[in-house]
């Protein structure tokens, strides 16, 4: 910011914030090709022939992980954000970006000027519908992280969230639709919902720790937060399921795997056996190999002595022939 002058004192002044709209846009732009790059490969998976079966280069056709993420790509594109208010933008095919079947399969579509007059007229309804969003009414409350897969539900909820002293035991917990829910809350105010509750998909809330640590017995910090998952983030975080790296330590998992790290896993004992399998094979088409030789070293034994056996029995005929 550039200051090029001082106001009198007593003067109001209005500082306005352009929203960066190319960026926004270049970065939509930019997924929507991603995004493509990755449809080109799976319709190559999921390509037939005349005679109805997979061609040739579709060598991963009908493979379980390659459905699934086909699935989580349609449905995240498709879906309709939860919680955000009718009469504003609540979709990718609201901002323009369709999912539409060409010669070559499913891609997506890009209408440039609906993309453009959303962005210059909804810029924020616009980030509604790809980002994260978390608003609360105490800004001493957080949350850091998106929800891995927020409950539909909760999409645009009012929910109360509190924390209290009472007789120097710290307790939280949450309030939806005039109900309250326990959660439970660590030494360093970081909250979290306690499962089987309504509230399970949300992801942690950190009461910042100067606050918490000034709690004194019969306070209570209080607020209300909303929460909607955009486009973006959902399937982000289902991509996250998928090609993230699992995290063992002392036998223990720290970090689950992705399905990408199950699957190559999978495939990899699946080469080992078959590798076992044909070297069972070859050893066997060895034993098979010197079985036959065996039996073919026989034969000419035999056809030796079959020789032989003719040659004696045509020199006795000849010396029968001789005697008559």
């Amino acid at each position: 910011m550039t200051i090029t002058g001082v106001t009198p004192n007593g003067e109001q002044v209005t500082v306005g914030v352009e929203p960066y709209l190319d960026q926004i846009k270049s970065r939509i732009v930019t997924f929507v090709d991603l995004t493509n790059k990755v449809l080109d490969f799976l319709n190559k998976q999921n390509e037939r022939g005349p005679d109805g079966k997979p061609v040739k280069d579709a060598l991963l056709a009908g493979n379980n992980f390659l459905r699934d993420l086909t699935h989580k790509i349609r449905s995240s594109i498709n879906m309709i954000v939860p919680g955000i208010q009718s009469g504003e933008l609540q979709s990718l095919q609201d901002l323009g970006i369709s999912f539409k079947k060409d010669e070559d399969g499913f891609h997506l579509k890009l209408d440039d000027s609906q993309l453009n007059k959303a962005l210059n007229t909804n810029p924020d309804q616009v980030k509604q519908v790809l980002a994260f969003r978390f608003q609360t009414t105490n800004s001493s409350f957080l949350m850091p992280t998106s929800p891995q897969a927020l409950d539909g539900g909760l999409g645009g909820k009012n929910i109360g969230v509190s924390v209290t002293n009472q007789g120097g035991v710290i307790s939280a917990y949450y309030t939806l639709n005039t109900v309250n829910y326990p959660a439970n809350i660590d030494s360093k105010g970081t909250i979290t919902p306690q499962d089987g509750t309504p509230l399970s998909s949300l992801s942690p809330i950190y009461l910042m720790p100067s606050v918490y640590n000034s709690l004194s017995v019969g306070d209570t910090q209080s607020t209300t937060i909303t929460i909607t998952q955009g486009i973006l983030d959902v399937l982000g975080n289902s991509l996250k399921g998928v090609v993230q790296k699992g995290l063992s330590v002392g036998g223990k998992t720290l970090v689950q795997a992705g399905s990408y790290e199950n699957e190559d896993k999978r495939i990899g004992d699946d080469i080992q056996k078959d590798e076992i399998k044909i070297e069972k094979i070859n050893e066997k088409a060895e034993r098979e190999r010197e079985k036959i030789l065996r039996q073919f070293e026989r034969m000419q034994g035999i056809l030796e002595m079959a020789k032989h056996m003719r040659a004696m029995i045509a020199s006795y005929f000849a010396a029968q022939n001789k005697q008559n």
